[in-house]
Parts: structure tokens; C-alpha cells; sequence
């Protein structure tokens, strides 16, 4: 019967593959014809989105006051734009312990001579011999952190942290150049995330709030997670898509799309981040329902990637995967600490595995296939003496724990990861 369940399942995730592989090539199709009078192009590109989104669109409703945020890159040309100048900040630390003497005559002395000393080494010529701060040096330093720690305008001032005037405005993913539309995130890593940084980079982080309820058209993969198919759930990941090519007409279906979404009274869309895994960008149709709050400067320390090598293939894929599972069954104050491994055969919890004790409780919850296989299965002060092979990761859950449990999150492999998120990740 349990094979039986796992074939019929196995059966719908292909036809559900045929589905969103069919709807993703209809996309793939119209955006390939953008070589053809793009007028033409655009009427069929709207024609498409209308009648796919006749029914109502998933929604995501963000209520007021909900901040969120958007980056953007601060040029070598951009300091005088900035609410604070960052070089004066930093000279204010230094002044702290240097005089306006030792200043002056640093001035005076740096432009002769072939080796240039700077306020900076001064600074740290001094603090070498210094064992602490004086009292009245400590003060001034604490008056400095606390004047530049409260949330005020660091970075850009509001007016460029907004969208851009149209003659500096560029076409984007879900907008035209003649489209004054705010791309947004939730949290201050996605927006820096979308700027694509590189180390040393620093960036203006704006943040805003809503000053109204807004209900968006919702694009990602957490409102359909209960949904078994939709030819919406199958444009997600193309909403997201990379434009590796890096040209305009890329994404024209996607501004196309978003027009159509527009006028159909949404406020924004809501879709997932091609850069930041598990997060959401948002766009807002009017920037007037955010107010602006502050500003930050941030420079980047590190960027980091997870990838997957395609080709060549690994010496070990056929190898097993390594997992364990610790559960605290408080009801029997027993903790269980099994270790496992799937290979081709299916789990197999491994000999040496701590497993939860016996008694008549447990035995009533386990089925009649655990049943059997704890009366058979050599155990030793509740520990397993032999391997015992299971179908299912969940069966080989319930048999260690003693009681039902989900197998594709109790059991992880050395990293942390579940048997769900390798499954993601598949």
C-alpha cells in the first residue's frame, strides 16, 4: 500500500512538472520573439497576462507602518549628497586627542618632503603611547557616538533615496524608464543583496514606512505552498529569471506584466528575490504610500555565495547521505540520539543508535510494521545492536522516537540540513 501511495505520487509530481514546464515555455516563446515589431510583441504580451490573470490574483496585504527598505550605491561623486560628510565624522574622533596645534603643524609639514603623513597617522602615532582616555576626553568621545548613533538622514538625503527623475531613471525588471515606480524590500540584506555589492562598496540604505494598508499582487513561492497547480505558480521562477544576457528587451514581458497587474488595481507586486534565497522584493506603483524615515551608510565586509557543480559529475553521488536525529521525549525523560543513512535501498538507522525505550504507551503508537520490527530487532540498554532498514524516513523517525514524527524534518544531515531542504535544493 505504502509503495502504491509513493507511485501514485510520484506519478502526479511528473504530470505537475509537465504542467509548469508547458506554461513556463508559453513564457519563453512570446519573449523570444522580441525581434518583431515590438508593438505587435507588446499587444500579445498583454493579451496573455489578461487572460491568465481574469481570475483574482493571489494577494499579499502589508499593513501600516510595515518598514521597508532599498539601497542604493554611493559614488565617489556622491558625498556632498550625503546627509553626513563621512570624513569629517571621523576627523571629529581624532580631534579628541589631538589639539588644533598638532594639527597645524601637520598641515604645514605634510606637503614637503616625499613621505605624507595624514591626520589618521597622527592619530594613531599619539594613541600608541596613550594608556586610557582622560575623563574629559571619554565625554567628548560618548557625545560623538551618541550624536551619530540616533536614526537620522547618514546616507542619501530623501529626495535621492526615492525614484529617480525620468532623465535618469533606467528600465528595470517591472518597470519602463517612464515608469516612476519604488522597488523596496522587507529587510535592509535583500535591498543590499539586488545592488549586486562588491567588497568595500559602500551603499545609502533608506528606510521607509507605509502610511497605508497596500494589497499586492503576491508572485512567490510562500503563497503557493498549499496550491497544487496554477499556471501562475509556474511563473514565479520567471518573474525572478536572471538576465544574463543583460538587455533591456529582457524584460520587457515582465514590464508588460506589471502594467497589466496595475491596471487591474493592485497597489505593487510582491516576487521572489533572484538574489537573495527565501526573500521578497517589493514594487510599489506609487511611492507615495511609503514616507521616508532615515538613512544609513554601510560598507560591504563580505559577500558570499552557496553554488552546486553541474558538471563534472561527483566521484560520490551514488554515496549514502549521513544523517542523525536527537529528540527529547520529556513524557519518559529520555533523550533519543539515532544516526542513519539513505542509500538506493531506502533509510537505514545504523547500529549504536540510542533508541526510546519500550514500554506498553509506545508500543500502542507505533504501527504494526514498527511493532514487528522492535520484537525482532536486537536492542541493548536502548541501544540498537544492528541496522534496520525503513521505506519511509518518517516510519524510521516513529521507530527510534517512539511516537509519530515528520521524518523529512527530525531527521539532518552533519550541516544542519533536513531532508526537506535537501529536497528543496533537488
Amino acid at each position: 500500500m505504502s509503495k502504491d501511495k509513493n507511485n501514485n505520487n510520484f506519478v502526479d509530481q511528473i504530470i505537475l512538472k509537465a504542467f509548469f514546464d508547458n506554461e513556463q515555455q508559453k513564457w519563453d516563446e512570446l519573449r523570444n520573439r522580441e525581434n518583431e515589431i515590438l508593438s505587435i510583441v507588446q499587444r500579445e504580451y498583454s493579451e496573455y497576462f489578461s487572460a491568465l490573470f481574469k481570475a483574482e490574483l493571489p494577494t499579499y496585504t502589508i499593513k501600516q507602518g510595515t518598514p521597508l527598505f532599498r539601497a542604493r550605491c554611493i559614488k565617489s561623486t556622491d558625498e556632498s549628497k550625503l546627509g553626513v560628510n563621512i570624513s569629517d565624522v571621523i576627523e571629529s574622533f581624532y580631534r579628541v586627542i589631538l589639539s588644533d596645534e598638532e594639527i597645524n603643524l601637520l598641515n604645514q609639514e605634510k606637503n614637503t618632503g616625499p613621505l605624507r603623513f595624514s591626520i589618521q597617522h597622527l592619530f594613531m602615532l599619539k594613541a600608541q603611547n596613550m594608556k586610557a582616555y582622560s575623563a574629559d576626553e571619554q565625554e567628548r568621545i560618548d557625545s560623538l557616538i551618541s550624536e551619530n548613533s540616533i536614526p537620522k538622514v547618514y546616507g542619501f538625503q530623501e529626495k535621492d533615496s526615492r525614484v529617480p527623475p525620468q532623465m535618469f531613471r533606467k528600465a528595470g525588471r517591472l518597470n519602463t524608464v517612464s515608469d516612476a515606480f519604488l522597488y523596496v524590500a522587507f529587510d535592509k540584506d535583500t535591498a543590499i543583496h539586488e545592488m549586486r555589492p562588491s567588497i568595500g562598496q559602500r551603499y545609502s540604505v533608506a528606510e521607509f514606512q507605509l502610511n497605508k494598508e497596500l494589497v499586492l499582487a503576491c508572485f512567490t513561492d510562500k503563497i503557493y505552498s498549499d496550491v497544487k497547480y496554477t499556471p501562475l505558480w509556474s511563473l514565479i521562477d520567471k518573474i525572478s529569471e536572471p538576465n544574463t544576457d543583460n538587455t533591456e528587451v529582457f524584460y520587457h514581458i515582465t514590464q508588460t506584466m506589471a502594467h497589466v497587474i496595475k491596471e487591474q488595481g493592485y497597489d505593487g507586486i510582491v516576487y521572489n528575490s533572484a538574489l537573495c534565497k527565501g526573500k521578497y522584493n517589493v514594487l510599489l506603483f506609487d511611492e507615495s504610500h511609503v514616507d521616508f524615515i532615515s538613512s544609513e551608510i554601510t560598507e560591504i565586509q563580505d559577500v558570499r555565495i552557496t553554488y552546486t557543480t553541474i558538471l563534472p559529475f561527483s566521484k560520490d553521488y551514488n554515496s549514502p547521505i549521513e544523517l542523525s536525529l536527537v529528540h527529547k521525549r520529556k513524557d519518559i525523560d529520555f533523550t533519543v540520539h539515532a544516526f542513519a543513512t539513505i542509500t538506493s535501498e531506502g533509510i537505514r538507522v545504523l547500529k549504536g543508535s540510542t533508541i526510546a525505550p519500550i514500554n506498553d504507551l509506545i508500543h500502542s503508537l507505533l504501527t504494526n510494521d514498527n511493532k514487528k520490527k522492535r520484537l525482532e530487532c536486537k536492542v541493548e540498554n536502548n541501544i540498537l545492536q544492528e541496522d534496520v532498514l525503513f521505506e519511509s524516513v518518517s516510519g524510521a523517525a516513529q521507530f527510534v522516537i517512539g511516537k509519530n514524527s515528520n521524518g523529512k524534518t527530525s531527521w539532518k544531515t552533519k550541516d544542519g540540513k533536513t531532508i526537506k531542504d535537501l529536497e528543496n535544493n533537488i
